[in-house]
C-alpha cells in the first residue's frame, strides 16, 4: 500500500487529500474518513500495522463520547457513514455503538486492513437475559492475528484492540480481560472486577452485513423495550473501570 498526499485540497480545507494505493488500484480516501484521521491527529503507515489500530482505539474512545441521548429525545440516527462522520467527529456530539464502530470499521478498510463486521448480544453477567445482537465490533486479521476491535462499548469496554487468545489474560490501561470459547463459534468477552470476571457480550464467527445492523439498530432506537429507549446513558469520560451499558 502506497500512500500519497496531493497539494491540492479541493474543498476539503486544510485537510490533505489522501490518495491510496493498493493492489494497483488508486482511490482517494472520502472525506469523511479524512476528517475522522485529522481530528484524531492521525499518521497513516505505509503497511497496516497493529500500532496504528491502537493508536486508532485509544484516540477514538478517549475523544468521542459514548452515550444515547439521540434514542432518548426521539432523534432520527442514520447509519450513513457521512452523516455518522459529521455527528460524531465534526458536531462531537457522540452516539453509541453502531455509529462509533461503522466509523472506525471503514476507515481500516478503506485502509486495507483486513476487518469483519460482527455482532454480539450484551449480556452484562445476566445469562437468563434473551438478548438479541445489538452491538457491533469489528473483527481484524493482522499478521496471522485475529483482535477484536470495539470503539462504542463505553464503560468497560476496552481502549484497545484484544487477542482472540482463549482463557488469556490482558491488561489494558487499567483493565483485565479474557476471551472465553463458548462452543459454535460464539466467544465471550469479559472484564475482570474484583476477584471474578464479569461477561460483557457474546459475539461469533458468522458473516454479518449492514443490513443485519440495520435491524439491531432499529430495535435499539425504536422499540419501547430497549434500554436505550427507556434510559439515557453517556460515558463522557473514559474510565476504565465503571459502567455497563445496554444494548450496545
Amino acid at each position: 500500500m502506497l500512500i500519497l498526499y496531493s497539494s491540492d485540497s479541493g474543498n476539503l480545507g486544510c485537510i490533505p487529500y489522501l490518495l491510496i494505493i493498493l493492489k494497483g488500484r488508486s482511490m482517494p480516501l472520502s472525506s469523511s474518513l479524512q476528517n475522522y484521521l485529522s481530528d484524531l491527529g492521525l499518521v497513516v503507515p505505509e503497511q497496516p500495522t497493529i500500532e496504528f489500530v491502537q493508536a486508532l482505539q485509544a484516540g477514538h474512545v478517549a475523544r468521542y463520547s459514548f452515550n444515547s441521548l439521540a434514542v432518548v429525545l426521539g432523534e432520527e440516527i442514520s447509519l450513513d457513514l457521512d452523516e455518522v462522520s459529521q455527528k460524531i467527529v465534526t458536531r462531537g456530539l457522540g452516539g453509541y455503538c453502531f455509529e462509533h464502530n461503522k466509523l472506525t470499521f471503514e476507515l481500516l478498510k478503506a485502509l486495507g486492513y483486513d476487518v469483519q463486521l460482527k455482532l454480539a448480544r450484551v449480556l452484562n453477567n445476566n445469562f437468563e437475559r434473551e438478548a438479541g445482537r445489538t452491538h457491533r465490533v469489528t473483527l481484524l486479521m493482522l499478521e496471522g492475528v485475529s483482535y477484536l476491535v470495539d470503539t462504542g462499548f463505553g464503560g468497560n469496554g476496552p481502549i484497545a484492540p484484544l487477542r482472540l487468545d482463549i482463557n488469556t489474560q490482558q491488561v489494558v490501561g487499567l483493565d483485565r480481560y479474557r476471551m472465553l470459547a463458548k462452543g459454535k463459534g460464539e466467544y465471550d468477552l469479559q472484564v475482570c472486577k474484583g476477584d471474578d470476571y464479569f461477561t460483557l457480550y457474546r459475539f461469533d464467527s458468522a458473516a454479518y452485513t449492514d443490513a443485519d445492523c440495520a435491524l439491531g439498530h432499529f430495535y435499539s432506537h425504536k422499540n419501547p423495550q430497549a434500554v436505550f429507549f427507556k434510559e439515557s446513558y453517556g460515558d463522557f469520560e473514559k474510565s476504565g473501570s465503571d459502567g455497563c451499558f445496554g444494548e450496545c
